[in-house]
């Protein structure tokens, strides 16, 4: 998904947390965690391009899957699950849930929309495949349902 995408969900889910909730904690960290979630890509533009793009080359290197390995650390249904009981373990603290469910709804949004390989948005899954686009999410991110969206 686009950037303009996910901040519209995140603001939509942080709404709806703070009117059934009313606690502002967890409405922006989940508005923040759902959006900003997405810096990991920096590590693989970055690991591939080193210096080399400006921002709007950026988001260009995102869009069209132009890197041959993704990473993308922060999304990872194994993360979530840690996050989760990081939450339990620190008495539902109101930040930590907003971070869970912020990024909880972005994955869930790229899931539907990128339609990875099984196990795509599992770190582990990415790294048995090698870190490699193609691999994750089909022949030139063809996986996805537009090959411009890439992994975002």
């Amino acid at each position: 998904m686009r950037l303009e995408h996910h901040v519209a969900v995140s603001t939509a889910v942080s709404v709806a947390l703070f009117a059934v909730a009313r606690s502002w904690q967890l409405a922006v960290s989940s508005f923040l965690a759902g959006v900003f979630i997405d810096l990991d890509h920096f590590v693989d533009v970055f690991a591939e391009y080193r210096t080399k793009f400006t921002i709007r080359e950026f988001f260009d290197i995102c869009h069209a899957g132009k890197c041959h390995r993704i990473r993308l650390i922060l999304h990872s249904w194994e993360l979530i699950a840690l996050l989760t009981v990081a939450a339990f373990v620190a008495d539902w603290n109101p930040w930590l849930i907003g971070v869970t469910i912020g990024m909880t709804q972005h994955i869930i949004c790229d899931q539907l929309h990128n339609r990875p390989r099984p196990w795509g948005y599992f770190l582990i899954g990415r790294w048995r495949h090698g870190f490699i686009l193609r691999d994750i999410f089909g022949k030139n991110g063809e996986g996805s349902r537009s090959t411009a969206e890439g992994a975002s």
